[in-house]
């Protein structure tokens, strides 16, 4: 094998943590100062490992240890390390690679870089803002004064802060930067998209003569959440992009079981509103016009099959 080699501490999802270049074998490996490699892990001896070659192969040898060298779940005493082999020393992923080990292309670099930092963010504000303020507007009464429009305009900044801030943080934690800026254009958008779909089920019922879309509004609703969810997630780390779009699926998923389960315990149904709601304008249907001769013709009808129904009941 040529030398040098490469430890690699990993994370829990495959992502090197510390790279260390070793010039010649043996690497000794634990928790105490004499090695070569330290690892700051109680669950390490102090002498856990020593990397030598052999036969032309890399081979970790384990020292004196109770939890050995664990590989797919069985600790083991030695262990041939190829490119791809990880160990778990204590609750430390460890691999070793030489210096002519293949790495993948080279990726796009698909980031708007310009749509980073102050940009995003007071983009966000001020889209927000507006989205709240239009619908503190549209839903209050005439009574309403300009306080109480800018209060509940400034909750509503203060929760899309809150929520952009919880993804920065998260970001922070699992990429190595928060991109607070984004996450607040993220979430101001996905409030837009929200207050907007808010009334999309109730309207398209009431054309489209559907009760059940304003019935069952309450799943539809969820929608814009497991996007924005998804969208958080792709900044966080595009590259996992299918993995994210099944968390986004699996939260909604989650979020409409559970909707259906407390509909159901409170009211014995479902759909979370016994009757489609219509406070729309006649002119919003989808029907074809009628007389009023044809009106009355089919009022007639209706009557009629209902005398006769009557009738039977009675005898």
């Amino acid at each position: 094998m040529k030398s040098p080699v490469f430890l690699e501490v990993l994370a829990r999802d495959g992502a090197v943590q510390h790279r260390q270049r070793f010039e010649q074998l043996p690497v000794r490996i634990g928790r105490a100062y004499a090695n070569d490699l330290i690892l700051d892990d109680p669950h390490v001896a102090p002498f856990h490992a020593t990397l030598e070659e052999q036969d032309g192969r890399w081979v970790l040898r384990s020292g004196e240890t109770r939890n050995g060298i664990v590989v797919d779940r069985r600790a083991q005493g030695q262990v041939d390390m190829q490119g791809h082999t990880e160990v778990r020393l204590g609750h430390t992923r460890l691999r070793v690679r030489g210096v002519d080990h293949p790495v993948a292309e080279e990726l796009a670099d698909t980031v708007s870089h310009g749509w980073e930092g102050a940009l995003p963010a007071v983009s966000g504000l001020a889209l927000a803002s507006l989205v709240l303020l239009a619908d503190e507007w549209l839903g209050g009464d005439s009574a309403s004064d300009l306080f109480t429009l800018l209060l509940g305009t400034f909750f509503g900044l203060v929760l899309a802060v809150m929520w952009a801030a919880f993804w920065a943080l998260l970001n922070r934690v699992l990429a190595g930067s928060a991109r607070f800026g984004r996450h607040l254009f993220i979430a101001s958008l996905s409030l837009l998209v929200f207050v907007l779909w808010y009334q999309a089920p109730g309207i398209l019922a009431y054309r489209l003569s559907w009760p059940v879309l304003d019935r069952y509004s309450d799943l539809l609703l969820f929608i814009p959440w497991a996007l924005a969810i998804y969208f958080h997630l792709l900044t966080i780390n595009p590259r996992l992009s299918q993995r994210m779009a099944l968390i986004s699926a699996g939260f909604y998923v989650v979020a409409s079981s559970l909707t259906l389960i407390i509909n159901y315990e409170e009211t014995g149904s479902l759909a979370n509103k016994v009757y489609m709601e219509a406070p729309w304008p006649p002119g919003l249907r989808d029907t074809q016009l009628s007389t009023v001769e044809a009106f009355i013709e089919r009022t007639d009808a209706t009557r009629s099959g209902l005398d006769a129904l009557r009738e039977k009941a009675e005898r």
